[in-house]
Formats: structure tokens, C-alpha cells, sequence
């Protein structure tokens, strides 16, 4: 669900080309064991974390280029993803779900397809083969995360949408 077996494809494909790549894999899964074994050639450029407080996850994460979160369903909302830009971090995710109402493709991330680990890598690609990019899409998101993702917003939108329903039952 999480995608993770599509972006150990993806990079794969990425370590080609940048062979000093790195790619760290948070969180714990049933799937985990299978993805290890499965990842076990692309030792040492990829590490499986497991799971981590909130704290060491953005300290480890505070250095990345890209945080990459290839969902295959549709997230109502990716916290993964919105995270990573509140951190300042590029961000690659599926064009499905949450993601596609905050993700504006080529200014705060870059969305693709589920599924599709060749446009994964050539979207991780872009962005770790241009620093310049790579910070651009992470201002970017940060600048979009912090104007939408705070909870004042958060408050307003609710008590908008609990108005609306409440008005909607009275008539």
C-alpha cells in the first residue's frame, strides 16, 4: 500500500546513475522482511530504519534532498507528504489522493503515476542531480505548508465545513 517495493525499483535505477545516492526507509510493515530480502544487492545505499520517534525521523530526515512517498491508494491526506515540506525537503509522491490537492507539480513536488517505478526514478533524478532544484521545490513546499498546513487553517476549515453540513440539515 505504501509502495515501498516500488521505490527500491526506482532506486535501483537511480543508483546507475548516482551511485552515491542513499535512500533510508522509515516505519515497519508485514512487508518489511520481504522488502530487506528483496533490497539485499542494493546494500549499502539503502537502510531499512524501522520505526523511529517523530524527533529522530525529522533529525535523520532534517539532511535529506528528497523524501520520496510513492503511495499506492489514496491517501485522504499524506502526512508523510506534508511533513517533508514543512521540513523544507523536496518531495516526490503518487499523483493520487491528498497529494494531488497540495502537491503543485514542479513548484512545491513532483507528483507521478502509482505504480510506475521509471517515472519515480527519473523524478528522483531530476532532483538529485540539481541542488539548485532540489532546494527550490523544498522552499517552495515549505513556504505552501506553512501558509496551509497550520492549524488556524486547520480550526477554519472545519468550523466552515460544520457550518455548511448544520446549515444543509436545518433545511
Amino acid at each position: 500500500e505504501k509502495g515501498v517495493d516500488v521505490l527500491l525499483r526506482a532506486f535501483e535505477l537511480v543508483t546507475r546513475r548516482l551511485a552515491h545516492a542513499r535512500l533510508m526507509i522509515a516505519g515497519e510493515g508485514p512487508e518489511k522482511r520481504h522488502l530487506e530480502k528483496s533490497s539485499e544487492h542494493l546494500v549499502p545505499t539503502v537502510t531499512f530504519l524501522g520505526h523511529l520517534p517523530r524527533a529522530e525521523i525529522e533529525r535523520r530526515f532534517n539532511a535529506a534532498w528528497v523524501q520520496a512517498v510513492p503511495s499506492r491508494g489514496a491517501e485522504a491526506f499524506g502526512n508523510a507528504g506534508a511533513e517533508a515540506m514543512m521540513r523544507g525537503t523536496a518531495l516526490v509522491a503518487t499523483a493520487n489522493g491528498g497529494f494531488t490537492e497540495y502537491v503543485q507539480h514542479q513548484r512545491t513536488g513532483l507528483l507521478v503515476p502509482s505504480d510506475d517505478a521509471a517515472s519515480l526514478s527519473d523524478a528522483l533524478l531530476s532532483i538529485l542531480s540539481d541542488r539548485e532544484f532540489a532546494e527550490s521545490l523544498g522552499q517552495e513546499g515549505r513556504r505552501f505548508a506553512l501558509q496551509e498546513f497550520n492549524q488556524q487553517q486547520f480550526i477554519e476549515r472545519f468550523e466552515a465545513i460544520y457550518s455548511r453540513l448544520t446549515a444543509h440539515s436545518r433545511s
